[in-house]
């Protein structure tokens, strides 16, 4: 359902999953393989890199590679990296923009 969208973030944690009560990012009620939250992303300004960490998810939060995430602890994702919830049918990557 958002394919091609963009998603302006901040330092705060954007949730994606299919609870509109917990999540930024709602996916729809059909997805049952996408848990009510699946996973956190957020830009940490410090380190200059997005982290990732997977919420107890059923069915795994994936970086493009195949590699899952561990949830006990956030995976560092570059800008112009890709993760996937369950399967690659629902792939997200990360981006920086400029705005001048």
């Amino acid at each position: 359902p958002y394919a091609n969208a963009t998603m302006p973030m901040d330092d705060k944690p954007i949730a994606i999953g299919r609870d509109a009560n917990v999540c930024q990012l709602v996916m729809p009620d059909d997805a049952a393989e996408i848990g009510r939250r699946h996973c956190t992303v957020r830009w940490d300004k410090n380190i200059e890199m997005f982290l990732l960490e997977d919420c107890w998810s059923e069915n795994g939060t994936f970086l493009a590679t195949g590699e899952q995430v561990d949830s006990k602890k956030p995976r560092i994702v570059k800008p112009g990296e890709r993760f996937f919830l369950a399967n690659r049918n629902c792939l997200f990557e990360v981006a920086l923009e400029t705005f001048s």
